[in-house]
């Protein structure tokens, strides 16, 4: 279950972003958060957070990867959160630009309120460009790593 303190933290996350709607899961709790009116304001909207049963209403569907070219794919973030590059301060990234890459590797970290959640390379190929640094606030959606597919 998810207590007071993590919808605190993710409403800050929410207020520092750009977006005007976001939804976070976990478990069968569904947080939406949304601001009033057509353009995100930070002094005059207020943001307002709703929660329900995930048999009363469905999570968004999230397309995490978009080719843009025949053999590159863009890899995009899931959900607002911080973007990790390695597992650990101090550790060696999980990919670099010039990597080979398999698909499902784990290629970098989103974390939402204490709670991680991998991010795993849609095919085998080669690391493009990182376009986040490390430990930066990322926006749901927001283009992550770029990977120029391998044809077998």
């Amino acid at each position: 279950m998810i207590d007071l303190n993590e919808i605190s933290d993710l409403m800050e996350v929410f207020e520092r972003s750009k977006f005007n709607n976001i939804e976070f899961k976990k478990g069968d709790l569904i947080i939406k958060l949304s601001v009033d009116g057509a353009v995100k304001k930070d002094t005059e909207n207020q943001s307002k957070a709703s929660l329900f049963n995930e048999n009363e209403g469905k999570a968004l569907a999230v397309n995490k990867e978009e080719k843009v070219a025949d053999n590159y794919v863009i890899v995009k973030s899931e959900t607002v959160g911080t973007f990790y590059e390695s597992p650990s301060p101090g550790a060696n990234p999980f990919v670099r630009v010039g990597d080979y890459v398999e698909k499902g590797q784990q290629i970098g970290l989103i974390e939402v309120m204490k709670l991680f959640t991998p991010i795993e390379s849609p095919v085998n190929g080669i690391v493009e460009e990182i376009h986040i640094n490390n430990s930066v606030l990322v926006e749901y959606g927001e283009t992550l790593i770029t990977i120029v597919e391998s044809v077998e």
